[in-house]
Parts: structure tokens; C-alpha cells; sequence
């Protein structure tokens, strides 16, 4: 039996996205997608691969979003993404989950905190580095956090990490 499929998404303005059998070495982009292009975009992609689990990026309490002053119309944007991918993964019988940002930050970096924001996603983009997730040349944050997800899928849910070991050494 192949080792699961798993397409991991970080929503936003701005989508992260990562795809690949556990274990191995995933596929990933960031593309704006609108939201009523990410119903078409779910679909063309279950259509050409339907994966055996969706994992998507959870959203933030309410007091975070507060607390980093984001804007009204941005928590919106990301409650309605999480809606569609939700539905659309049930209507398709796929599984579903929404793993904690810190949780996902914590298996991928060895550390929960970094300092601040701009630090967590530093040190996210760091790792993709040292895993050969991403170029050299990219510090999509984006792109990376769906990696992280896709990653921390691949050890907790699929229980199949990458086949090389790489320590948390500089990058």
C-alpha cells in the first residue's frame, strides 16, 4: 500500500500550499486565490489527485487576530477559506484536520516561540532550507507554513516522516 497523499494548505490572501505521499518530497506554490477560486482550485485538484487527507493551517482564537491588529475583512476571509475546504473535503469523504499553528511550529522548528512573528516565520523558512523543502533563493512564508503542515502531517497523522534525517543545524 502507498503511503497517504496529503495536501496541506495555509489560507490567506496569499495560499501556501504543499502535496505529497508521506515521506516523501512534497510539491508546493503559494498563488492568490480568490475565494470564490478556491471552490474551482479544490476541485480541479481532488479531480487530478484527490488525496487521501487534507490538513489546513487552524485559525487563530479571535484574541490573536486582535492582539496583532489584523484587519476585520482578513479574519473573514480566513473563517470563510476554512469553511469552503471543510465542506468541500466532506462533500468528497476526505479526511480533514486542523492542526495548531504552535503545535505545527513546535514538530517543525523544536521550538513553540521564536520571539515574534516575523522570528516563528524566519525560522520556518529556515528549516525548509536545511529539508530541501524550498530554494535557497525563496523565503516565501507562505509556501512554507503549508510545508510545515505538510510535514508535521506526514510524523503525527500519517506516522511516516521524511526518510532523511536532518537535525535542527544552522541552515
Amino acid at each position: 500500500m502507498n503511503p497517504p497523499l496529503i495536501l496541506a494548505i495555509d489560507p490567506g490572501s496569499k495560499m501556501g500550499w504543499a502535496a505529497g505521499q508521506a515521506g516523501g518530497h512534497p510539491t508546493s506554490a503559494s498563488e492568490r486565490v480568490p475565494l470564490e477560486g478556491l471552490l474551482e482550485w479544490l476541485q480541479q485538484f481532488f479531480t487530478d489527485k484527490k488525496p487521501d487527507m487534507v490538513v489546513v493551517e487552524a485559525m487563530l482564537p479571535l484574541r490573536a487576530y486582535a492582539r496583532l491588529k489584523t484587519a476585520e475583512h482578513s479574519v473573514y476571509l480566513a473563517a470563510r477559506q476554512h469553511g469552503v475546504i471543510q465542506a468541500l473535503t466532506g462533500l468528497w469523504k476526505i479526511p480533514y484536520h486542523e492542526p495548531d499553528v504552535l503545535a505545527v511550529r513546535q514538530h517543525f522548528t523544536g521550538a513553540r516561540s521564536h520571539g515574534g512573528r516575523k522570528e516563528g516565520k524566519r525560522a520556518v523558512i529556515g528549516r525548509c532550507h536545511q529539508l530541501r523543502y524550498l530554494p535557497r533563493d525563496c523565503v516565501d512564508n507562505d509556501r512554507a507554513d503549508a510545508l510545515a503542515t505538510w510535514d508535521f502531517a506526514c510524523a503525527t497523522l500519517a506516522r511516516k516522516p521524511p526518510k532523511e534525517l536532518v537535525m535542527f543545524a544552522a541552515a
